[in-house]
């Protein structure tokens, strides 16, 4: 992981079973006094492996992290 505080988080895969597997968190303020947080992610898997479980799995844990995400902007705020 590398950070770029306070606005951006890149992360790659140091060892596992994609081929390449990185992205970034990315925090960019929007009109309103908001801010939005972009998630990228880039994935290469090996031939062998479905496409369909590698999206299941990123959007099952995309959820959880979101939550997560949410839940400690909530409590910094409060």
């Amino acid at each position: 992981m590398i950070e770029h505080f306070p606005h951006r988080l890149d992360f790659q895969m140091v060892e596992g079973d994609f081929k390449l597997f990185g992205g970034s968190w990315q925090l960019e303020e929007v009109p309103a006094e908001a801010t939005q947080l972009i998630y990228t992610v880039t994935v290469l898997p090996p031939r062998t492996m479905p496409i369909a479980l590698i999206e299941r799995r990123l959007s099952s844990s995309m959820v959880v992290n979101l939550e997560a995400i949410r839940q400690r902007a909530v409590a910094i705020a409060s």
